[in-house]
């Protein structure tokens, strides 16, 4: 909730210096992946009962942080219009809401958003100079020279850093397995580590890149593995699919090959449990 507050007065900042005086009303519009059509039938019925999906989450948390913000901003009597939009709505694409947005002359766009719909967004800051503010993703998709595309997160770059030091300090001699597929992405994620192991001044750790194909059979996956040590598994996808194919696979070998399986940030939000 208190990201949300601060993400508010990040946001006056954005349009300018706000007086309660002012005539002039300010648009900001807010993207969030609310599934209201999902969670509700067409007599706005509750579906699931007494039970709460977990998909809702993430969107519905943010909501409800930014809910709280515009109440406080309002008792301050700014001159402030906020939009909604639920991304995952049934009734309106992803393509119209923001049409919609620039329509309505919106200042500044929030967004709760994915990987996939990253290139949308970005395209309309730069197309529209609208500036976006990203408050989830902690990857840019390698967009470049884009100045009103901005991402709050620490950027995967920073991420995958951290991870690997996080391996020097704590696993430098345990087997390391770092799973790969053909991407851009994929091929920008392998890059990191192998310039972080070129320029670490301490002893760089030992990985072995393996590159699994998207339809890969499990002794495709297990072949770089040892059952007699331990293996660090790191996981250099995006693609969730993908991830969630690999650890579904390495489920069923987890008792003879006891590895430790790490990922990228787009598992922050991902349910593994099945």
């Amino acid at each position: 909730m208190k990201r949300c507050w601060v993400i508010m007065w990040v946001s006056v900042l954005f349009i300018g210096q706000i007086s309660a005086q002012s005539l002039e009303r300010h648009r900001i519009a807010v993207f969030s992946p609310l599934f209201l059509d999902s969670a509700f039938d067409n007599n706005q019925n509750y579906r699931y009962a007494t039970e709460f999906p977990k998909f809702i989450n993430p969107g519905l948390e943010f909501y409800e942080g930014v809910q709280l913000a515009i109440d406080s901003l309002n008792k301050e009597n700014l001159p402030l219009e906020f939009y909604i939009y639920d991304t995952r709505s049934a009734s309106q694409s992803l393509v119209d809401q923001l049409t919609e947005a620039v329509n309505n002359k919106v200042e500044l766009i929030i967004a709760h958003i994915t990987g996939r719909e990253l290139f949308q967004f970005a395209k309309v800051a730069k197309d529209s100079q609208i500036p976006v503010l990203n408050v989830n993703l902690p990857n840019d998709g390698g967009i470049s020279n884009n100045p009103y595309f901005i991402l709050l997160n620490t950027t995967l770059r920073s991420h995958c850093e951290e991870m690997y030091r996080y391996l020097q300090k704590n696993h430098p001699t345990d087997r390391m397995v770092f799973y790969t597929r053909k991407g851009q992405m994929e091929d920008m994620i392998k890059n990191y580590f192998t310039e972080f192991a070129k320029n670490t001044p301490a002893l760089p750790v030992d990985i072995r890149f393996v590159e699994l194909p998207v339809n890969f059979t499990q002794q495709q996956l297990i072949a770089p593995l040892d059952s007699n040590r331990k293996t660090v598994t790191i996981v250099g996808s995006l693609d969730t699919t993908y991830s969630h194919s690999i650890l579904n696979k390495m489920g069923t070998v987890a008792k003879s090959y006891k590895p430790l399986v790490i990922g990228m940030p787009t598992w922050d939000n991902e349910d593994f449990s099945r």
